[in-house]
């Protein structure tokens, strides 16, 4: 199981190039064309990304109750593109889709708010989407875009995409800040298979500790 996450780990580099793709069939040197809106050609292959609408992505994000402003304006904006989403806190808040971990707030504590919310998906959600976007409230996701990036690629895979990041563990990791994302394969085995029968350690931060699991798989 370990080589299939260490071979697709050469492919966190291609959202960027797909993102870069995305912005320069969006973008004109011609100043009559930079409007999107005023463009055809351009309002195409925007409807071409949005279209992607088999790709089902459930996003996580963390936060607080002392960043609720945060929580509101990912609300208000881009989670709204999700398929579906829940904010991960110390507090419940039904109006925007807040759950409590029942964990008090701090670094020490990202790694049982990220056990408890892949829990959380397992046991209400997994079914429902196909890949799972974890963020933090400081975080902007274009969806569209990672949307079409993922279209490349099998849900029923172990798929660990993102920024990596190399101290902690020699195969490094994805950095949580960044955020990252998993196929509904890769969450099932983190359940079934890290949580159930032991193999997830029970401290320090989320990102590398996801990164160590997988290898350990």
């Amino acid at each position: 199981m370990a080589d299939v996450f260490t071979k697709y780990l050469t492919t966190k580099n291609l959202a960027h190039s797909d993102f870069q793709t995305f912005h320069s069939k969006i973008t004109s040197e011609k100043d009559d064309d930079r409007d999107l809106y005023a463009a055809p050609q351009n309002q195409l292959d925007l409807l071409e990304f949005q279209n992607d609408s088999n790709v089902r992505i459930f996003c996580w994000i963390l936060t607080s109750p002392a960043t609720r402003n945060k929580t509101i304006a990912v609300h208000d904006t881009w989670a709204k593109r999700c398929d579906g989403y829940v904010f991960i806190s110390s507090e419940e808040d039904a109006e925007f889709h807040v759950v409590n971990a029942s964990l008090p707030e701090g670094r020490d504590y990202l790694w049982g708010k990220t056990k408890f919310a892949l829990g959380h998906i397992y046991n209400n959600t997994l079914k429902d989407y196909d890949w799972f976007l974890k963020a933090d409230d400081d975080t902007f996701v274009i969806m569209e875009n990672l949307r079409r990036f993922l279209s490349n690629y099998s849900h029923a895979d172990p798929l660990y995409f993102g920024c990596q990041f190399s101290p902690f563990t020699p195969q490094g990791y994805m950095s949580g800040g960044a955020g990252y994302v998993l196929s509904r394969e890769a969450v099932r085995l983190f359940v079934e298979e890290g949580l159930a029968k032991g193999v997830c350690r029970t401290d320090d931060a989320g990102d590398a500790l996801i990164r160590s699991w997988h290898v350990s798989l």
